[in-house]
């Protein structure tokens, strides 16, 4: 059987919820992302 090589999934430290369906993430190595989920809302 074929394994796959491991692999680090991102570690969140924080999430903010912001205006207009967006979420702001800040990882545990301090990395910051805005994830804008507007589109996926309706």
């Amino acid at each position: 059987m074929e394994t796959m090589a491991s692999m680090k999934r991102p570690r969140l430290k924080e999430v903010q919820a912001e205006s207009g369906y967006r979420l702001a993430l800040t990882f545990i190595d301090d990395q910051q992302f805005v994830l804008d989920m507007s589109a996926d809302v309706q």
